[in-house]
C-alpha cells in the first residue's frame, strides 16, 4: 500500500470515529437533560493525528465540530464557533516547530503539556469565534468551564495513547521503524 493511500485510510478513520462520537456524545446528553456538560474526545483525536500527520489534525477536528452542531440542531454561528473554534488546535504545530514529535511521546510532561496548550487552543478559538458573532465576553468562560472534563478526559487518553505502538507516533518515522524491523526479522529468518 502506497503512503499516501495509507494516510488517507488512517485520516478518514480517525476523522469518522471523532464524528461518530460527537453524534452519540450529544444524543446520548440529550436524552439525559445534561445538555450543557458533554463527553467530547475531539481533543485527544486530533492530537493523536496531529502526532501522526501534523496538520492533518484539523479535519477531525473541524468535522467533528460540525457534526456536533448537526446532532445538536446548531444554529449558523454555532456551526462557525465550532467549526472554525476547532480549527485552532493547530496553534499547537508550534510544538512541533520548537520540539520534535518523539520528544513529545517519550516524555509524559511534554506529551500532557501538548494536551493543556491543545485544551487552550480549541477553547480560545471558540470563545474568539463565539465572541466576534454573539459580542459576549462571558462565553469565554463558558467554553473553559463546561469543557474541563473534557481536557481530563483528553489527558487520560493520550496518557494511554503514547504507550501504544505507533499510535502517537509519526507515522513516517513508525512506517520506517516497522519496515526495519521485519527487514530485520525477515534476514534473521533466511540466515538464522
Amino acid at each position: 500500500m502506497k503512503k499516501t493511500t495509507y494516510k488517507a485510510i488512517d485520516i478518514t478513520i480517525f476523522c469518522i470515529i471523532a464524528c461518530v462520537l460527537e453524534a452519540i456524545n450529544i444524543i446520548a446528553f440529550q436524552n439525559f437533560r445534561l445538555e450543557h456538560y458533554t463527553l467530547s474526545i475531539v481533543l485527544p483525536i486530533s492530537l493523536i493525528v496531529m502526532m501522526r500527520w501534523r496538520e492533518w489534525a484539523v479535519l477531525p477536528a473541524v468535522l467533528s465540530g460540525i457534526s456536533y452542531c448537526i446532532f445538536c440542531r446548531g444554529t449558523p454561528s454555532q456551526y462557525l464557533i465550532y467549526g472554525l473554534g476547532n480549527a485552532f488546535i493547530l496553534l499547537n504545530l508550534l510544538w512541533l516547530k520548537a520540539v520534535s514529535r518523539k520528544q513529545i511521546l517519550n516524555k509524559l510532561w511534554m506529551s500532557m503539556l501538548f494536551v493543556v496548550t491543545g485544551f487552550i487552543a480549541i477553547n480560545l478559538g471558540r470563545s474568539l469565534v463565539s465572541f466576534i458573532f454573539e459580542q459576549s465576553i462571558f462565553n469565554i468562560i463558558s467554553f473553559f468551564s463546561t469543557d474541563v472534563f473534557n481536557g481530563v478526559i483528553a489527558l487520560i487518553i493520550v496518557a494511554i495513547a503514547r504507550k501504544q505502538n505507533g499510535l502517537f507516533e509519526c507515522q513516517d518515522d513508525y512506517l520506517a521503524r516497522i519496515a526495519k524491523e521485519s527487514k530485520a526479522k525477515n534476514e534473521e529468518g533466511i540466515y538464522g
